[in-house]
C-alpha cells in the first residue's frame, strides 16, 4: 500500500507542477502579449450579425447592391420550407473585414441549416472585387461539391453579373440550386458517433485559430477569463495522459510477470485498477472533446460549415 500511495503521490505532484507551469505561462502571456485590434473578428453592426436583412431572412442586402428584390426572398423561403435546406445571399462593396476566413466565420455565425443535417448555403458576392464566395454546410458537401458549386455559379452568375445585371444573377443562381438540392430533404440522416468524428475534428482544428485571434484582441480581463478556461483544459488533458500512462504501465508489468514468473497473484486488483483509469481516462476525454467540438464556442446557430468553400471571379 505504501509503494502504491507514494506512486500516486509522485503522479499527482509531476501533474500538478505541469498544470502550475501551464498557469504561469498563461498568466504572463495574458499580460505580456501586446494586445492587437487587427486579429479580432469584428462584426461591424448589429445587422451582419443577426444575419439576412430581408423578410424572408434569405438575402442580406442592406445597401441594395443587388436591386429590387423580386420574389427571391419569398421563393427561398418555400423552399426551406418543403426541403429543410436553407440558401442565404449577401451582397457586399467590399470585404468588410481583414480576417481572411470573414466568409467563414460569417456563415458560422448565420448558421443556415438544423443542427444534424447542417443543409446550408450562403454565396457572398463582393461588388468592387468582383469575387463570390461560396460556404457550404457539411449537410451538403456530398451533392454540392467545390467543383459543382463553382460551375453553377459561373454558368447562373458570372455572364448576368458581367451584363450589371445582379439581382437576375441571384435568381438564376438560386433557382439552379433548387432544382439541385430539391431531391434532400427530410431532418438528414442521423450519423453515428464515429461518422461524426471526422467533423468534430475538423470543427476542434478550424476554431483553435480563431479562438487564439479573439483572445490576442481581447482586454486583460475577459482575456485572463480565457486564459483560466484554458487552464482547466491543459489540466484535463494532462490527468487525462496520466490516467492513460498508469493504466498502461499496471498492464505491462501484470503481463511481465505473468510472462517470466507465471505469477498470476493480483490479477484482479490489476484488472479493476486498469478499468478504473481507463474510465477516468475516457471521462475526462469525453469532457475536453465535449467542450473543443461542442457549440459554436462564442458563435450562435446550430448548422455547420466545411472549411474549403468556392471562390469565383467575373
Amino acid at each position: 500500500m505504501g509503494r502504491t500511495a507514494k506512486k500516486r503521490s509522485l503522479a499527482f505532484k509531476v501533474t500538478f507542477i505541469l498544470v502550475v507551469i501551464g498557469g504561469l505561462a498563461l498568466f504572463v502571456a495574458a499580460i505580456a502579449v501586446p494586445r492587437r485590434f487587427g486579429d479580432v473578428i469584428d462584426f461591424y453592426d448589429r445587422g451582419l450579425e443577426g444575419g439576412p436583412d430581408s423578410h424572408f431572412h434569405h438575402v442580406y442586402d442592406p445597401n441594395q447592391l443587388f436591386g429590387p428584390m423580386g420574389n427571391v426572398d419569398f421563393d427561398l423561403n418555400n423552399f426551406q420550407d418543403h426541403t429543410g435546406n436553407v440558401i442565404i445571399f449577401a451582397a457586399f462593396d467590399t470585404m468588410p473585414s481583414n480576417d481572411p476566413l470573414f466568409t467563414l466565420h460569417t456563415a458560422d455565425r448565420w448558421a443556415p441549416g438544423a443542427k444534424g443535417n447542417d443543409r446550408g448555403l450562403v454565396v457572398f458576392v463582393f461588388m468592387k472585387e468582383r469575387r463570390i464566395r461560396a460556404e457550404i454546410g457539411y449537410g451538403l458537401e456530398e451533392k454540392l461539391t467545390d467543383v459543382a458549386m463553382s460551375r453553377i455559379l459561373e454558368t447562373t452568375m458570372l455572364p448576368l453579373l458581367r451584363e450589371g445585371k445582379p439581382m437576375k444573377a441571384v435568381e438564376a443562381c438560386a433557382r439552379e440550386l433548387q432544382s439541385r438540392l430539391a431531391e434532400i430533404t427530410g431532418p438528414g440522416v442521423r450519423r453515428t458517433f464515429f461518422e461524426e468524428l471526422p467533423i468534430h475534428l475538423r470543427e476542434i482544428k478550424r476554431k483553435v485559430p480563431l479562438v487564439v485571434r479573439m483572445w490576442i484582441g481581447l482586454p486583460l480581463g475577459p482575456r485572463l477569463i480565457l486564459s483560466a478556461i484554458a487552464l482547466l483544459l491543459w489540466g484535463g488533458l494532462v490527468s487525462m495522459v496520466f490516467n492513460l500512462g498508469q493504466a498502461l504501465i499496471k498492464l505491462i508489468k501484470f503481463v511481465q510477470r505473468a510472462w517470466l514468473r507465471h505469477d498470476m497473484e493480483g490479477g484482479f486488483d490489476v484488472l479493476i485498477g486498469i478499468i478504473n483509469a481507463v474510465l477516468r481516462t475516457a471521462l475526462i476525454a469525453v469532457i475536453l472533446f465535449g467542450f473543443a467540438a461542442g457549440g459554436g464556442y462564442f458563435l450562435g446557430g446550430s448548422g455547420l460549415f466545411g472549411g474549403g468553400g468556392v471562390n469565383v471571379f467575373w
